[in-house]
């Protein structure tokens, strides 16, 4: 108003699912908001606050948080530990609920600011997974635990993950996982526990991606295991593989497997 400027500006859910469909509008919406809108204050001075769930990674509010020196504040449903985030508004059974009803892909997109870059159902469909209960662990043919890490730890990195499959048969049971953004030692803690957790007459194979297997992961596992009493008998996969997109459409192509719950 005349010389008088503001220096405090909030964006609420500037993005919706409709907009998030066009880069076009998208990008066009963005230059407004650092231009126009952020050009509309007192030079520097001033704050402005952009709000809303990250629905889609192609959308302002993805595009907001990548420039440099933008402070990020992620909230989501389920904080870190598991617990809720908001004890007022939802309890677990609330947060339960909702998962069950949405289903992953829709509430990891509205109450975990985690949306998926594809289509539901585009690279593996509900059909394909079975569920059933497990078996006792000292029943299986082979039980093998297999890690993916990435070597950073934080909210903007990899996730690591760990896969524990075992083989009855002809059937693969999909027994355990872990997948999360964190530190490094708290994957090879969560490792170590599921070793403990298996009963004596269970016997786990452990594999790790061999290009991951250096001396920084390793030693990882033998601070660990110092502590513990013992080292994780983990080995490294050298096996040569194709890309992930090939090993997608190889997995595609294979019937069904069954997935314990």
């Amino acid at each position: 108003y005349r010389e008088r400027r503001p220096d405090y500006i909030v964006v609420d859910d500037i993005d919706d699912d409709e907009i998030c469909q066009n880069p076009a509008r998208i990008a066009k919406m963005f230059n407004w908001l650092k231009e126009a809108l952020c050009g509309a204050r007192d030079g520097s001075k001033g704050r402005v606050i952009v709000v809303g769930n990250l629905i889609s990674k192609n959308s302002v509010l993805h595009h907001w948080a990548k420039i440099e020196g933008v402070h990020t504040s992620q909230v989501n449903i389920y904080d870190k530990k598991g617990g809720i985030s908001w004890k007022e508004k939802f309890t677990p059974a609330d947060a339960g609920d909702l998962e069950r009803t949405l289903g992953y892909r829709s509430f990891q997109k509205e109450y975990m600011n985690n949306p998926s870059e594809y289509a539901e159902g585009s690279v593996f469909h509900q059909r394909w997974i079975q569920w059933k209960k497990p078996l006792p662990l000292h029943k299986y043919d082979k039980i093998a635990a297999y890690c993916d890490p990435s070597f950073k730890s934080g909210a903007a990195n990899d996730y690591k993950a760990i896969k524990v499959w075992g083989r009855a048969g002809a059937e693969l049971h999909n027994l355990r996982n872990f997948v999360r953004q964190c530190s490094v030692g708290e994957m090879v803690r969560w490792l170590y526990d599921l070793h403990e957790s298996f009963p004596q007459n269970a016997v786990c194979d452990y594999w790790i991606e061999a290009n991951f297997l250096q001396d920084t992961l390793l030693d990882e596992f033998v601070r660990e295991g110092k502590q513990r009493g013992y080292q994780l008998p983990i080995r490294a996969d050298r096996r040569k593989k194709p890309d992930k997109l090939h090993r997608q459409h190889h997995i595609h192509q294979r019937p069904p497997q069954t997935a314990s719950a």
